[in-house]
Protein backbone atom coordinates (compact mmCIF):
# COMPACT_ATOMS: atom_id res chain seq x y z
CA UNK A 1 0.00 0.00 0.00
CA UNK A 2 1.57 3.23 -1.06
CA UNK A 3 1.86 5.97 1.33
CA UNK A 4 1.18 10.01 0.04
CA UNK A 5 3.21 12.33 1.16
CA UNK A 6 3.31 16.43 1.53
CA UNK A 7 4.84 19.27 3.13
CA UNK A 8 3.27 21.83 4.46
CA UNK A 9 4.21 24.98 6.63
CA UNK A 10 1.60 26.33 9.34
CA UNK A 11 1.24 29.53 7.22
CA UNK A 12 0.12 27.77 4.39
CA UNK A 13 -1.98 25.31 7.28
CA UNK A 14 -3.51 28.28 8.35
CA UNK A 15 -4.98 29.19 5.06
CA UNK A 16 -7.73 27.41 5.54
CA UNK A 17 -10.24 28.20 8.54
CA UNK A 18 -11.27 24.56 9.04
CA UNK A 19 -6.69 23.82 8.99
CA UNK A 20 -7.36 21.21 6.32
CA UNK A 21 -4.67 19.05 6.53
CA UNK A 22 -5.37 16.65 3.21
CA UNK A 23 -2.67 16.57 0.43
CA UNK A 24 -5.50 17.12 -2.49
CA UNK A 25 -6.86 20.49 -0.92
CA UNK A 26 -3.66 21.91 -0.41
CA UNK A 27 -1.80 20.96 -3.79
CA UNK A 28 -4.93 22.89 -5.38
CA UNK A 29 -4.21 25.78 -3.19
CA UNK A 30 -0.57 26.06 -3.22
CA UNK A 31 -0.90 25.87 -6.97
CA UNK A 32 -3.38 28.22 -7.94
CA UNK A 33 -4.35 30.08 -5.54
CA UNK A 34 -8.31 29.42 -6.34
CA UNK A 35 -7.16 30.99 -10.01
CA UNK A 36 -9.17 27.69 -11.44
CA UNK A 37 -8.52 29.41 -15.06
CA UNK A 38 -5.19 30.36 -14.49
CA UNK A 39 -6.23 33.79 -15.99
CA UNK A 40 -3.54 36.34 -16.29
CA UNK A 41 -6.13 39.35 -15.45
CA UNK A 42 -5.63 41.34 -12.50
CA UNK A 43 -8.60 42.11 -11.63
CA UNK A 44 -9.79 38.36 -10.45
CA UNK A 45 -13.22 38.20 -8.48
CA UNK A 46 -14.13 35.52 -5.98
CA UNK A 47 -17.48 33.86 -6.59
CA UNK A 48 -18.84 34.90 -3.56
CA UNK A 49 -18.76 38.44 -4.99
CA UNK A 50 -21.17 37.20 -7.83
CA UNK A 51 -23.10 34.62 -6.09
CA UNK A 52 -26.10 35.55 -3.26
CA UNK A 53 -27.66 33.28 -1.35
CA UNK A 54 -30.87 32.75 -2.04
CA UNK A 55 -33.05 30.08 0.79
CA UNK A 56 -36.27 29.61 0.54
CA UNK A 57 -38.01 27.19 2.62
CA UNK A 58 -41.24 25.67 0.32
CA UNK A 59 -44.27 25.68 1.91
CA UNK A 60 -46.35 22.33 1.52
CA UNK A 61 -50.28 22.76 1.71
CA UNK A 62 -52.21 20.21 3.10
CA UNK A 63 -53.80 17.50 0.59
CA UNK A 64 -51.85 19.07 -2.12
CA UNK A 65 -48.98 16.97 -4.21
CA UNK A 66 -45.75 18.45 -4.91
CA UNK A 67 -43.11 17.27 -7.26
CA UNK A 68 -40.11 16.45 -5.12
CA UNK A 69 -36.05 17.21 -7.18
CA UNK A 70 -33.35 15.16 -5.68
CA UNK A 71 -30.18 15.51 -6.52
CA UNK A 72 -29.67 12.12 -8.40
CA UNK A 73 -29.12 11.47 -11.86
CA UNK A 74 -32.41 9.44 -11.97
CA UNK A 75 -34.19 13.03 -11.47
CA UNK A 76 -31.99 15.49 -13.66
CA UNK A 77 -29.91 15.22 -16.89
CA UNK A 78 -26.75 16.12 -18.07
CA UNK A 79 -27.86 19.30 -19.22
CA UNK A 80 -29.75 20.58 -16.39
CA UNK A 81 -33.39 19.26 -17.25
CA UNK A 82 -35.56 17.57 -15.08
CA UNK A 83 -36.45 13.96 -16.29
CA UNK A 84 -38.39 12.64 -13.32
CA UNK A 85 -39.65 13.55 -9.68
CA UNK A 86 -40.65 12.35 -6.76
CA UNK A 87 -44.69 13.32 -5.75
CA UNK A 88 -44.32 14.54 -2.06
CA UNK A 89 -47.33 15.68 0.14
CA UNK A 90 -47.20 17.71 3.52
CA UNK A 91 -47.77 14.58 5.39
CA UNK A 92 -45.49 12.47 2.94
CA UNK A 93 -42.06 13.71 1.92
CA UNK A 94 -38.92 13.52 3.30
CA UNK A 95 -36.97 16.16 5.18
CA UNK A 96 -34.52 17.16 3.04
CA UNK A 97 -36.79 18.47 0.04
CA UNK A 98 -37.50 21.50 1.68
CA UNK A 99 -36.68 24.59 -1.40
CA UNK A 100 -38.34 26.42 -3.42
CA UNK A 101 -36.49 27.59 -6.06
CA UNK A 102 -37.60 30.69 -9.04
CA UNK A 103 -36.28 31.08 -12.66
CA UNK A 104 -33.81 33.80 -11.24
CA UNK A 105 -31.94 31.22 -9.08
CA UNK A 106 -29.19 29.44 -10.22
CA UNK A 107 -28.95 25.52 -8.33
CA UNK A 108 -25.52 23.34 -8.02
CA UNK A 109 -25.64 20.13 -6.21
CA UNK A 110 -22.99 20.23 -3.23
CA UNK A 111 -21.68 16.20 -3.28
CA UNK A 112 -19.12 15.34 -5.11
CA UNK A 113 -19.44 13.58 -8.19
CA UNK A 114 -22.79 14.49 -9.18
CA UNK A 115 -24.09 13.55 -12.46
CA UNK A 116 -26.10 17.02 -13.00
CA UNK A 117 -24.25 20.27 -13.96
CA UNK A 118 -25.37 23.48 -12.01
CA UNK A 119 -29.12 24.06 -13.30
CA UNK A 120 -31.26 27.23 -14.43
CA UNK A 121 -34.73 26.88 -15.12
CA UNK A 122 -35.38 29.44 -17.46
CA UNK A 123 -38.61 28.90 -18.60
CA UNK A 124 -40.13 26.33 -16.36
CA UNK A 125 -43.24 26.91 -13.97
CA UNK A 126 -41.45 25.76 -10.55
CA UNK A 127 -44.98 26.71 -8.67
CA UNK A 128 -45.01 23.05 -7.94
CA UNK A 129 -41.46 21.80 -7.60
CA UNK A 130 -39.62 21.45 -4.34
CA UNK A 131 -35.89 21.05 -4.43
CA UNK A 132 -33.13 18.70 -2.00
CA UNK A 133 -31.23 20.76 0.86
CA UNK A 134 -28.53 18.67 -1.52
CA UNK A 135 -28.28 22.08 -3.28
CA UNK A 136 -26.64 24.95 -2.72
CA UNK A 137 -28.91 27.77 -4.22
CA UNK A 138 -27.99 30.88 -5.76
CA UNK A 139 -29.21 34.15 -7.20
CA UNK A 140 -26.67 36.64 -9.26
CA UNK A 141 -25.38 39.72 -8.66
CA UNK A 142 -26.51 43.06 -10.88
CA UNK A 143 -23.50 43.20 -13.23
CA UNK A 144 -23.42 39.42 -14.85
CA UNK A 145 -25.53 37.57 -17.28
CA UNK A 146 -27.09 34.82 -15.22
CA UNK A 147 -26.72 32.41 -18.10
CA UNK A 148 -23.11 33.42 -18.55
CA UNK A 149 -22.30 31.99 -14.96
CA UNK A 150 -24.24 29.41 -15.34
CA UNK A 151 -21.91 28.03 -18.12
CA UNK A 152 -19.07 28.65 -15.61
CA UNK A 153 -20.23 26.61 -12.96
CA UNK A 154 -20.87 23.92 -15.78
CA UNK A 155 -17.02 23.92 -17.06
CA UNK A 156 -15.00 20.95 -16.65
CA UNK A 157 -12.38 22.49 -15.16
CA UNK A 158 -14.32 23.97 -11.85
CA UNK A 159 -16.42 20.57 -11.94
CA UNK A 160 -13.04 18.63 -11.51
CA UNK A 161 -11.86 20.89 -8.73
CA UNK A 162 -15.08 19.98 -6.59
CA UNK A 163 -14.89 16.63 -7.16
CA UNK A 164 -11.11 15.79 -6.72
CA UNK A 165 -9.29 18.72 -4.58
CA UNK A 166 -12.12 20.62 -2.14
CA UNK A 167 -14.67 17.98 -1.34
CA UNK A 168 -14.29 17.09 2.20
CA UNK A 169 -15.54 13.74 4.11
CA UNK A 170 -15.85 9.93 3.42
CA UNK A 171 -18.92 8.28 1.66
CA UNK A 172 -21.27 11.02 0.25
CA UNK A 173 -18.85 13.18 0.57
CA UNK A 174 -19.74 16.81 -1.04
CA UNK A 175 -18.28 20.15 -0.68
CA UNK A 176 -18.43 23.56 0.92
CA UNK A 177 -20.16 26.01 -0.25
CA UNK A 178 -17.80 28.44 1.23
CA UNK A 179 -15.13 26.65 -0.84
CA UNK A 180 -16.57 27.07 -3.93
CA UNK A 181 -16.61 31.08 -3.38
CA UNK A 182 -13.32 31.57 -3.35
CA UNK A 183 -12.73 30.55 -6.35
CA UNK A 184 -11.94 33.39 -8.39
CA UNK A 185 -12.50 34.25 -11.96
CA UNK A 186 -11.20 37.78 -13.83
CA UNK A 187 -14.07 40.50 -14.16
CA UNK A 188 -15.60 40.47 -17.29
CA UNK A 189 -17.84 43.67 -18.54
CA UNK A 190 -21.31 42.66 -19.24
CA UNK A 191 -21.00 43.49 -23.41
CA UNK A 192 -18.33 40.35 -23.48
CA UNK A 193 -20.75 37.90 -21.50
CA UNK A 194 -23.71 38.84 -23.58
CA UNK A 195 -21.51 38.07 -26.75
CA UNK A 196 -21.02 34.84 -24.88
CA UNK A 197 -24.16 33.91 -24.25
CA UNK A 198 -25.11 34.90 -27.87
CA UNK A 199 -22.66 32.61 -28.98
CA UNK A 200 -24.03 29.65 -27.39
CA UNK A 201 -27.83 30.18 -28.17
CA UNK A 202 -27.36 28.06 -31.55
CA UNK A 203 -24.94 25.37 -29.58
CA UNK A 204 -27.83 24.75 -26.87
CA UNK A 205 -30.35 24.20 -29.65
CA UNK A 206 -28.26 21.80 -31.52
CA UNK A 207 -27.72 19.31 -28.52
CA UNK A 208 -31.54 20.02 -28.29
CA UNK A 209 -31.74 18.50 -31.77
CA UNK A 210 -29.77 16.05 -30.68
CA UNK A 211 -31.39 14.78 -27.72
CA UNK A 212 -34.58 14.48 -29.39
CA UNK A 213 -33.16 11.81 -31.36
CA UNK A 214 -32.12 9.61 -28.31
CA UNK A 215 -34.17 6.55 -27.45
CA UNK A 216 -33.51 5.33 -24.13
CA UNK A 217 -31.59 2.04 -23.62
CA UNK A 218 -34.85 0.67 -22.89
CA UNK A 219 -36.81 1.91 -25.40
CA UNK A 220 -33.83 0.65 -27.59
CA UNK A 221 -34.02 -2.74 -26.47
CA UNK A 222 -38.05 -2.73 -26.51
CA UNK A 223 -37.94 -1.84 -29.79
CA UNK A 224 -36.27 -5.37 -31.23
CA UNK A 225 -38.19 -7.37 -28.83
CA UNK A 226 -41.03 -6.35 -29.76
CA UNK A 227 -40.26 -6.72 -33.43
CA UNK A 228 -38.70 -10.36 -32.81
CA UNK A 229 -41.21 -11.94 -30.25
CA UNK A 230 -44.47 -10.72 -32.07
CA UNK A 231 -46.08 -7.88 -29.29
CA UNK A 232 -47.28 -4.55 -29.75
CA UNK A 233 -45.73 -2.30 -27.07
CA UNK A 234 -49.18 -0.18 -27.30
CA UNK A 235 -51.40 -2.89 -26.45
CA UNK A 236 -48.98 -4.14 -23.52
CA UNK A 237 -49.30 -0.33 -22.02
CA UNK A 238 -53.24 -0.20 -22.54
CA UNK A 239 -53.68 -3.86 -20.71
CA UNK A 240 -50.83 -2.91 -17.53
CA UNK A 241 -52.71 0.57 -16.96
CA UNK A 242 -55.78 -1.16 -16.91
CA UNK A 243 -56.51 -1.27 -13.01
CA UNK A 244 -59.71 -3.47 -13.19
CA UNK A 245 -58.84 -6.94 -11.81
CA UNK A 246 -60.70 -10.30 -12.94
CA UNK A 247 -59.64 -13.48 -11.45
CA UNK A 248 -61.05 -17.40 -12.21
CA UNK A 249 -60.68 -18.73 -8.96
CA UNK A 250 -60.54 -22.77 -10.60
CA UNK A 251 -57.20 -20.93 -12.49
CA UNK A 252 -56.06 -19.09 -9.93
CA UNK A 253 -55.13 -20.99 -6.95
CA UNK A 254 -52.67 -23.56 -9.26
CA UNK A 255 -50.55 -20.94 -10.63
CA UNK A 256 -50.58 -19.12 -7.33
CA UNK A 257 -48.69 -21.12 -4.73
CA UNK A 258 -49.06 -18.10 -2.12
CA UNK A 259 -52.54 -17.08 -2.54
CA UNK A 260 -51.78 -14.15 -3.20
CA UNK A 261 -54.32 -11.56 -3.97
CA UNK A 262 -53.24 -8.42 -4.74
CA UNK A 263 -54.07 -6.56 -7.84
CA UNK A 264 -50.90 -6.30 -8.84
CA UNK A 265 -49.29 -9.57 -8.32
CA UNK A 266 -52.53 -11.11 -10.67
CA UNK A 267 -52.28 -8.18 -13.09
CA UNK A 268 -49.09 -10.17 -14.34
CA UNK A 269 -50.87 -13.10 -16.31
CA UNK A 270 -52.47 -10.54 -18.12
CA UNK A 271 -49.71 -8.67 -19.40
CA UNK A 272 -47.61 -11.56 -20.01
CA UNK A 273 -50.76 -12.74 -22.20
CA UNK A 274 -50.38 -9.46 -24.23
CA UNK A 275 -46.69 -10.09 -24.52
CA UNK A 276 -46.41 -13.85 -25.52
CA UNK A 277 -49.73 -13.80 -27.44
CA UNK A 278 -47.59 -14.66 -30.85
CA UNK A 279 -44.77 -16.85 -28.88
CA UNK A 280 -44.78 -20.36 -28.90
CA UNK A 281 -40.89 -20.60 -27.00
CA UNK A 282 -42.16 -19.91 -23.37
CA UNK A 283 -40.00 -21.53 -20.81
CA UNK A 284 -39.38 -21.25 -17.18
CA UNK A 285 -36.06 -19.23 -16.39
CA UNK A 286 -35.55 -22.07 -13.59
CA UNK A 287 -34.85 -24.53 -15.78
CA UNK A 288 -31.63 -22.89 -17.10
CA UNK A 289 -30.34 -21.97 -13.97
CA UNK A 290 -27.48 -23.89 -12.24
CA UNK A 291 -27.18 -21.66 -8.95
CA UNK A 292 -27.39 -18.28 -7.14
CA UNK A 293 -25.20 -16.35 -4.74
CA UNK A 294 -25.94 -12.66 -3.19
CA UNK A 295 -23.35 -10.51 -2.79
CA UNK A 296 -21.56 -8.88 0.45
CA UNK A 297 -21.44 -5.31 1.46
CA UNK A 298 -18.69 -4.44 3.83
CA UNK A 299 -18.02 -1.01 5.43
CA UNK A 300 -17.30 1.48 2.48
CA UNK A 301 -15.39 5.05 2.22
CA UNK A 302 -13.38 6.84 -0.54
CA UNK A 303 -9.96 5.61 0.40
CA UNK A 304 -8.80 4.04 -2.90
CA UNK A 305 -6.60 2.27 -1.28
CA UNK A 306 -8.82 -0.19 -0.48
CA UNK A 307 -10.62 -2.94 -1.99
CA UNK A 308 -12.71 -1.79 -4.68
CA UNK A 309 -16.46 -2.45 -3.62
CA UNK A 310 -19.76 -1.66 -6.50
CA UNK A 311 -22.73 -0.29 -5.81
CA UNK A 312 -26.10 -1.74 -6.61
CA UNK A 313 -25.66 1.13 -9.57
CA UNK A 314 -23.22 -0.70 -11.44
CA UNK A 315 -26.01 -2.42 -12.63
CA UNK A 316 -27.09 -0.62 -15.98
CA UNK A 317 -29.77 -0.72 -18.52
CA UNK A 318 -27.73 -1.44 -21.58
CA UNK A 319 -26.35 -4.59 -20.04
CA UNK A 320 -23.15 -3.97 -19.23
CA UNK A 321 -21.63 -3.74 -15.89
CA UNK A 322 -20.02 -0.54 -14.85
CA UNK A 323 -16.94 -0.16 -12.98
CA UNK A 324 -16.88 3.65 -12.75
CA UNK A 325 -17.94 4.51 -9.48
CA UNK A 326 -17.06 2.29 -6.58
CA UNK A 327 -16.97 2.49 -2.87
CA UNK A 328 -13.32 0.98 -1.20
CA UNK A 329 -13.32 -1.08 2.26
CA UNK A 330 -10.66 -2.45 4.55
CA UNK A 331 -12.57 -5.42 5.84
CA UNK A 332 -12.00 -8.69 4.57
CA UNK A 333 -13.23 -12.03 5.55
CA UNK A 334 -11.85 -15.68 5.00
CA UNK A 335 -13.98 -16.71 1.82
CA UNK A 336 -13.42 -13.01 0.04
CA UNK A 337 -12.74 -14.71 -3.14
CA UNK A 338 -16.53 -16.06 -3.15
CA UNK A 339 -17.67 -12.63 -3.38
CA UNK A 340 -15.22 -11.34 -6.20
CA UNK A 341 -16.52 -10.09 -10.09
CA UNK A 342 -14.67 -12.22 -12.73
CA UNK A 343 -15.65 -11.94 -16.46
CA UNK A 344 -18.70 -12.51 -18.13
CA UNK A 345 -20.60 -12.83 -14.76
CA UNK A 346 -24.26 -12.43 -14.66
CA UNK A 347 -25.90 -9.74 -12.02
CA UNK A 348 -29.08 -8.62 -11.05
CA UNK A 349 -30.18 -6.50 -8.66
CA UNK A 350 -31.91 -8.47 -5.40
CA UNK A 351 -33.43 -4.69 -3.82
CA UNK A 352 -34.17 -1.36 -5.46
CA UNK A 353 -37.53 0.70 -6.52
CA UNK A 354 -40.06 -1.25 -8.47
CA UNK A 355 -38.85 0.38 -11.73
CA UNK A 356 -35.20 -0.74 -10.75
CA UNK A 357 -35.55 -3.74 -9.31
CA UNK A 358 -34.09 -7.19 -11.14
CA UNK A 359 -31.96 -5.24 -13.68
CA UNK A 360 -29.56 -7.43 -15.28
CA UNK A 361 -25.68 -6.99 -16.18
CA UNK A 362 -22.98 -8.88 -17.88
CA UNK A 363 -19.08 -8.31 -16.53
CA UNK A 364 -16.89 -7.63 -18.83
CA UNK A 365 -13.31 -7.75 -17.51
CA UNK A 366 -9.54 -6.87 -18.91
CA UNK A 367 -6.68 -9.15 -18.52
CA UNK A 368 -5.48 -6.61 -16.37
CA UNK A 369 -8.64 -5.60 -14.53
CA UNK A 370 -8.86 -4.91 -11.17
CA UNK A 371 -10.70 -6.84 -8.67
CA UNK A 372 -14.19 -5.61 -7.50
CA UNK A 373 -15.96 -7.46 -4.58
CA UNK A 374 -19.80 -7.13 -5.42
CA UNK A 375 -22.38 -6.28 -3.02
CA UNK A 376 -25.52 -7.59 -0.62
CA UNK A 377 -27.68 -5.97 -2.88
CA UNK A 378 -26.67 -8.02 -6.24
CA UNK A 379 -27.28 -11.65 -7.21
CA UNK A 380 -24.95 -13.44 -9.17
CA UNK A 381 -26.58 -16.38 -11.46
CA UNK A 382 -24.86 -18.90 -13.14
CA UNK A 383 -26.94 -20.35 -15.99
CA UNK A 384 -26.66 -23.38 -18.14
CA UNK A 385 -24.75 -21.64 -21.16
CA UNK A 386 -25.57 -24.87 -23.74
CA UNK A 387 -29.19 -23.21 -24.15
CA UNK A 388 -28.84 -19.63 -22.64
CA UNK A 389 -26.88 -16.56 -23.73
CA UNK A 390 -26.30 -14.35 -20.75
CA UNK A 391 -26.56 -11.56 -22.94
CA UNK A 392 -29.79 -12.20 -24.22
CA UNK A 393 -31.20 -12.67 -21.00
CA UNK A 394 -30.02 -9.62 -19.65
CA UNK A 395 -31.03 -7.92 -22.13
CA UNK A 396 -34.75 -9.04 -22.01
CA UNK A 397 -34.47 -8.88 -17.86
CA UNK A 398 -34.09 -4.71 -19.18
CA UNK A 399 -36.71 -4.96 -21.15
CA UNK A 400 -40.70 -4.68 -21.02
CA UNK A 401 -40.74 -8.21 -20.59
CA UNK A 402 -38.64 -8.20 -17.48
CA UNK A 403 -39.62 -5.10 -16.15
CA UNK A 404 -43.26 -5.74 -16.15
CA UNK A 405 -42.41 -9.65 -14.59
CA UNK A 406 -40.32 -8.00 -11.93
CA UNK A 407 -42.41 -4.81 -11.34
CA UNK A 408 -45.44 -7.47 -10.12
CA UNK A 409 -43.65 -10.21 -8.53
CA UNK A 410 -40.88 -8.25 -6.15
CA UNK A 411 -42.10 -8.40 -2.40
CA UNK A 412 -41.95 -5.12 0.03
CA UNK A 413 -44.19 -3.33 1.78
CA UNK A 414 -42.31 0.10 0.46
CA UNK A 415 -41.99 0.69 -3.48
CA UNK A 416 -39.50 2.45 -2.88
CA UNK A 417 -37.74 -0.63 -1.66
CA UNK A 418 -38.82 -3.96 -2.93
CA UNK A 419 -36.55 -7.30 -3.19
CA UNK A 420 -36.18 -10.17 -5.21
CA UNK A 421 -34.77 -13.88 -4.45
CA UNK A 422 -33.83 -17.38 -6.33
CA UNK A 423 -37.82 -18.05 -6.54
CA UNK A 424 -39.09 -15.26 -8.35
CA UNK A 425 -35.96 -15.88 -11.21
CA UNK A 426 -36.94 -19.33 -10.73
CA UNK A 427 -40.56 -18.74 -11.85
CA UNK A 428 -40.01 -16.13 -14.27
CA UNK A 429 -41.48 -17.22 -17.39
CA UNK A 430 -40.00 -16.19 -20.70
CA UNK A 431 -39.34 -16.46 -24.52
CA UNK A 432 -36.32 -18.80 -25.19
CA UNK A 433 -35.81 -19.36 -28.43
CA UNK A 434 -32.98 -21.33 -29.56
CA UNK A 435 -29.54 -19.91 -28.89
CA UNK A 436 -28.39 -18.83 -32.52
CA UNK A 437 -31.74 -16.67 -32.39
CA UNK A 438 -31.11 -14.99 -29.15
CA UNK A 439 -27.46 -14.35 -30.22
CA UNK A 440 -28.95 -12.78 -33.44
CA UNK A 441 -31.48 -10.36 -31.16
CA UNK A 442 -28.29 -9.45 -28.89
CA UNK A 443 -26.48 -8.49 -32.20
CA UNK A 444 -29.61 -6.33 -33.09
CA UNK A 445 -30.09 -4.46 -29.96
CA UNK A 446 -25.99 -3.79 -29.47
CA UNK A 447 -26.59 -1.89 -33.22
CA UNK A 448 -29.47 0.16 -31.79
CA UNK A 449 -27.06 0.73 -28.71
CA UNK A 450 -24.36 2.18 -30.92
CA UNK A 451 -26.76 4.18 -32.29
CA UNK A 452 -27.89 6.28 -29.52
CA UNK A 453 -24.07 6.48 -28.77
CA UNK A 454 -22.93 7.94 -31.89
CA UNK A 455 -25.70 10.62 -31.31
CA UNK A 456 -24.33 11.64 -27.25
CA UNK A 457 -21.07 11.75 -28.50
CA UNK A 458 -22.31 14.17 -30.70
CA UNK A 459 -23.95 15.79 -27.91
CA UNK A 460 -20.94 15.76 -26.18
CA UNK A 461 -18.80 17.57 -28.75
CA UNK A 462 -21.57 19.94 -28.58
CA UNK A 463 -20.81 21.05 -25.16
CA UNK A 464 -17.21 20.72 -25.69
CA UNK A 465 -17.97 23.95 -27.95
CA UNK A 466 -19.53 25.55 -24.90
CA UNK A 467 -16.64 25.13 -22.69
CA UNK A 468 -14.29 26.65 -25.41
CA UNK A 469 -16.47 30.01 -25.63
CA UNK A 470 -17.29 30.27 -21.45
CA UNK A 471 -12.93 29.68 -21.33
CA UNK A 472 -12.22 32.10 -24.69
CA UNK A 473 -14.10 34.44 -22.79
CA UNK A 474 -12.33 34.59 -19.55
CA UNK A 475 -9.24 33.85 -21.53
Amino acid sequence: MSIKQFTISVADLSKDQYLRNDEKYHFFLSSSDWNLFDSKNKMLIPLRDILIDDYNNFKYEESEEYKGIPTGRAYLDEDGGIKGFKCVSEENHPGRLKYKATNENILISSLRLAKAPALYFENTDLSEYVFSNGFYIYKVRDGWNRKFVLYILRTKKLKNVLDNYIYRGIGISGYKDSDLKKIKIPFINIEKQHQATTQIEPVEKAIGELKSQILSPQEAINKVFAREAGFDLEKVRKVDNDNRFYCDFSQFVPKNSNIRFSYRWNQLERVQEELYRNNKDIQLLGDFIKSTKNGWSPECNNDENGQAVLGIDAIQKTGKLDFGNPKFTKQTKGNIADFMVKDRDFFVSRGNTTDLVAMASVAEIGEDGQDYIYPDLMIKVEFDEREIDKEYIAFLFNSVIGRTYFKYSAKGKNQTMVKISAKELCDFRLPVPIKSIQQKIVNEIKVELEKQENVKRKIETERNKIDEIIEKAIA
